[in-house]
């Protein structure tokens, strides 16, 4: 994954990106942050790993997490669609999920299982991984998925 490519389409675009990350845990943000002139497009980014966090810090609704539990497509969706109010940017990204699969799961969405949101200025779309690597692969396997998807999402508009 190029990051460099990145930063240099939005500097080009003159748009900045900011993130919400609970299961990667500021990995992204340390990527997208990684090579010179990142202030020129990154914005900022929040770690909400914990409900409250996401329900407090970034504003999602509890009555979401309650109806779609934390680890879902929606929560994802809103998790990237406050953080890019809160930040005021043309793009964001956002990760929930089940990084570890070893660890806790539910049926639905079982151990591995990461969901991850970018938002656009066309809009913004969710994205369900499931993975079955360790917990550090696993992590690293989802932010080249996101990183894939966002290099895509900023050369050629979301089609929702």
């Amino acid at each position: 994954m190029d990051i460099e490519n990145i930063g240099n389409i939005l500097k080009e675009k003159g748009q900045r990106i900011s993130t919400a990350e609970s299961c990667t845990a500021g990995y992204i943000s340390n990527l997208l942050t990684s090579v010179p002139g990142s202030s020129d497009y990154f914005e900022g980014g929040i770690v909400v790993y914990s409900n409250r966090a996401k329900i407090n810090v970034l504003g999602v609704e509890k009555e979401l997490i309650d109806e779609h539990t934390e680890v879902s497509g929606e929560v994802a969706r809103r998790m990237a669609e406050r953080v890019k109010e809160i930040m005021g940017t043309e793009y964001s990204i956002a990760t929930t999920g089940y990084a570890d699969p070893k660890g806790f799961g539910t049926e639905e969405n079982p151990a591995g299982t990461i969901y991850f949101a970018i938002s656009t200025p066309e809009g913004t779309k969710s994205t369900r991984l499931e993975l079955k690597e360790g917990r550090n692969r696993n992590v690293y396997l989802a932010t080249m998925e996101i990183l894939d998807e966002l290099i895509k999402s900023v050369q050629i508009p979301l089609v929702l």
